[in-house]
């Protein structure tokens, strides 16, 4: 600070050190407590907003998706490489703030395209659902009550990874029972799927 730096991006900081509502239960020597709290200082005189929280993304800075960022936290690592779409990998302490005050990141790792995998586990769908969709012999489309969010997931790879195409549909459990034998869903190539009753 005294050469006048500042963050050249919008940075939040995660928890410190110290418990800032109530600092008097803090069971450490006062050393200790007084240099977490100089180094806190520091870091919202740089221009960090004191967001004092290990989630981020709960609060207003919710970064774009393809972006890149220098967070530590583990959770909020994963949540914003999934869910957000964001690149960060796991910064420690300094290289963040590193990173916040030239506003860059280093081009490697889950910033780079090439070290970003997508990995689903579909375990809990029937292997035979698998071998059936791989082979042609899936049906035409599934009816559920309630729907397995599971097998929703499996249908949207298998549409990925095979170019097969297995319509889910979620009906009341009382009107499959009801509509048993009365009812045609049949299956088109673009992944939609008509459902219709059988007359007579």
């Amino acid at each position: 600070m005294q050469l006048g730096g500042s963050v050249a991006v919008r940075t939040t900081l995660n928890v410190g050190s110290l418990d800032l509502l109530h600092p008097g239960l803090v069971r450490g020597d006062a050393a200790l407590a007084d240099g977490a709290r100089r180094l806190m200082d520091a870091y919202v005189a740089l221009g960090c907003e004191p967001t004092w929280s290990c989630a981020p993304y709960q609060l207003s800075h919710r970064p774009a998706f393809g972006a890149h960022v220098a967070w530590a936290e583990s959770n909020a690592i994963a949540f914003v490489n999934s869910v957000l779409g964001t690149r960060t990998d796991r910064y420690g302490d300094f290289v963040d703030i590193a990173a916040a005050l030239t506003g860059r990141v280093p081009a490697s790792g889950l910033h780079l395209d090439s070290e970003r995998r997508l990995v689903l586990d579909c375990s809990a769908i029937r292997e035979d659902l698998w071998e059936r969709l791989r082979d042609g012999t899936a049906p035409a489309a599934l009816v559920l009550a309630p729907c397995d969010k599971i097998l929703v997931v499996g249908a949207l790879v298998a549409a990925e990874l095979y170019d097969v195409h297995l319509p889910i549909v979620q009906a009341d459990a009382d009107a499959i029972t009801t509509l048993a034998g009365q009812v045609s869903v049949t299956a088109h190539p673009c992944g939609e799927a008509l459902v219709r009753t059988i007359d007579g």
